[in-house]
């Protein structure tokens, strides 16, 4: 689920089939022949999913990186981008990032991100929502500024650079029942920073219209990607506090705890 729409992709991140064709049937989730009065409830506090989850997210890498050496690309075009350098890594699965070089005006001032690396990930319940925010390094140029179009001696000054002031994401998640357990689905990716440079319709076009979409499509499909390690895992940190997750049916929250029925 990503830019408000269900979407469908390959687990390994590569490309569909040319013309692939799918046939998608929606399946009521509700028990058949049985209400939810006839369901086990059991509860369980939310600090065991925030402590499960912050576990897993201590090993997470986000680097966002695609600013290069120097080239001319196929089209003999003069650019600096670079491809394969942006990634998330959870658990030891690394989902690359499709962060691309953008363009504006007529010189061709080109803008690159330039060794965006996450600095800590921590989360926490606002409501029936679990909210992981992300925060980045604040160290040297940030956004970096390039004109392909400018005498070689003005390429690098031919376009400003940018710097993120207090760089930090929320991703908004529910939980959802998940082969028998819980996960987590991303419904929403907000940019909680601010992008330090000149012009400020030049500031908002970059940020806003650019590598905010792109990112909050990725990491949606990285976090959503990553539903069966999550599920595994608090299934067994349940297990391990006598809490039986094997078939989790639906999911609600109530004050300080989560109601499952089963």
């Amino acid at each position: 689920y990503s830019g408000g729409a269900w979407n469908i992709y390959n687990e390994d991140r590569t490309a569909l089939p040319a013309n692939a064709k799918f046939f998608v049937k929606l399946m009521d989730p509700s028990p058949v022949n049985e209400s939810e009065e006839s369901l086990d409830e059991l509860r369980i506090p939310k600090v065991l999913i925030t402590t499960v989850a912050n576990g897993i997210l201590n090993d997470l890498e986000i680097r966002m990186h695609n600013f290069g050496p120097r080239r001319r690309d196929s089209n003999n075009d003069v650019v600096w981008e670079v491809t394969g350098q942006s990634f998330i890594t959870l658990n030891g699965i690394e989902t690359p990032l499709d962060i691309r070089e953008f363009t504006r005006g007529v010189r061709d001032k080109k803008y690159y991100v330039n060794d965006i690396n996450l600095q800590r990930a921590r989360t926490r319940f606002e409501g029936s929502q679990i909210i992981l925010k992300l925060t980045f390094e604040e160290s040297g140029t940030d956004l970096k500024g390039m004109c392909s179009n400018c005498a070689r001696f003005r390429e690098d000054n031919g376009a400003p650079d940018f710097d993120f002031d207090d760089h930090n994401w929320d991703i908004i998640m529910n939980l959802i029942p998940f082969r028998g357990s819980i996960a987590f689905e991303v419904v929403d990716v907000r940019f909680l920073g601010d992008l330090e440079g000149p012009g400020f319709g030049l500031r908002a076009e970059i940020a806003e219209n650019n590598l905010i979409p792109i990112m909050s499509s990725q990491i949606s499909a990285a976090m959503n990607g990553a539903r069966r390690i999550i599920s595994d895992q608090i299934r067994t940190a349940a297990n391990n506090a006598g809490i039986n997750l094997s078939s989790v049916r639906s999911i609600r929250v109530e004050g300080n705890d989560i109601i499952i029925l089963r």
